[in-house]
């Protein structure tokens, strides 16, 4: 509160200025005159520290404070009087002034309150735009090692057909961390194959810098066939012995975007009718020449971001 006291002077100064325009009347109690100076305060402090001190310097203090002091059910006159009598007794003023500046840090601690919990909701609302749609099945922020000394974050959600598959996450990795090539892997998975089977694999390294970075895989998926998209959020390579992980993972995020319609096209020498016939042939789970064609066709580059 050093910084408030600071405004008492000037304070004190306009209020010595109305002095002389009293007269010994009725006075303002001193639990209203207490929330009465906090906002006299706050004015006061705002007229002379802003910009709108050269707007309104010209105008009698009074003006400012009359809004105030009509608030609460008093007269200009009462105000100025009730000031008379403080600066008459001055160890009485400074009692009341004391009450002030508490009343003045309950406000200011209620102000920051207010603006904390208009934040937490915005947060909140945030987080559940970002739930929306999102196929991770695990909380979005982790901690490590207090989370897990050697978490890999798993994943293995079904396929939701042809599209865009994409995981997002912000990544910190410490430069103590002790992990080998800490990485995110993705890759699709069809059940017909063995549990080793990883198709389409794709892998972004992390760097020990202790840097926050936005990771972002995506990989389009034709073949639905493929069952399960999986992977992990924080892989490493194996290492013997005892050691931890020194990261922070959170806003992690699937998600999968369907393919347009308009961009499955039928073939030159295709009719429609022949498209809703070849629509009706459901592939086969065990066709090893389909997959060797999707093979070539998935281990073309597919784009990788980290910011």
């Amino acid at each position: 509160m050093n910084k408030l006291h600071r405004f008492f002077i000037p304070l004190s100064l306009s209020m010595l200025m109305l002095i002389q325009l009293g007269c010994k009347e009725k006075k303002i109690s001193n639990k209203d005159m207490i929330n009465i100076l906090a906002e006299v305060f706050i004015t006061d402090a705002i007229t002379s520290t802003s910009y709108l001190t050269i707007k309104l310097f010209r105008k009698d203090s009074i003006e400012y404070y009359k809004p105030i002091v009509d608030k609460y059910g008093y007269t200009e006159d009462e105000f100025i009087n009730t000031v008379n009598y403080l600066m008459d007794n001055p160890r009485e003023f400074e009692k009341l002034l004391d009450k002030v500046v508490g009343q003045l840090s309950i406000i200011e601690t209620e102000k920051a309150q207010m603006i904390s919990r208009k934040l937490d909701i915005k947060e909140v609302e945030e987080d559940q735009e970002d739930q929306e749609g999102n196929l991770w099945p695990n909380k979005g922020n982790w901690k490590l090692p207090e989370d897990g000394i050697n978490e890999r974050l798993f994943f293995k959600v079904p396929t939701q057909g042809a599209g865009l598959y994409s995981v997002t996450a912000k990544v910190i990795v410490k430069p103590e961390d002790q992990s080998v090539e800490p990485s995110m892997q993705v890759w699709f998975y069809t059940e017909a194959e063995p549990p080793e089977f990883r198709f389409n694999q794709k892998q972004e390294e992390y760097l020990k810098d202790g840097e926050e970075r936005t990771v972002i895989l995506r990989c389009m998926l034709t073949d639905t066939t493929m069952t399960h998209f999986m992977g992990y959020i924080l892989d490493h390579q194996p290492r013997s012995g005892k050691w931890t992980k020194y990261a922070e993972i959170s806003k992690i995020s699937i998600r999968f975007t369907p393919q347009p319609d308009e961009n499955i096209k039928p073939l030159l020498n295709t009719s429609k009718d022949n498209l809703k016939d070849l629509k009706k042939i459901k592939p086969k789970g065990k066709d090893k020449i389909k997959k060797s064609k999707s093979r070539e066709l998935y281990n073309a580059p597919v784009e990788i971001e980290s910011r």
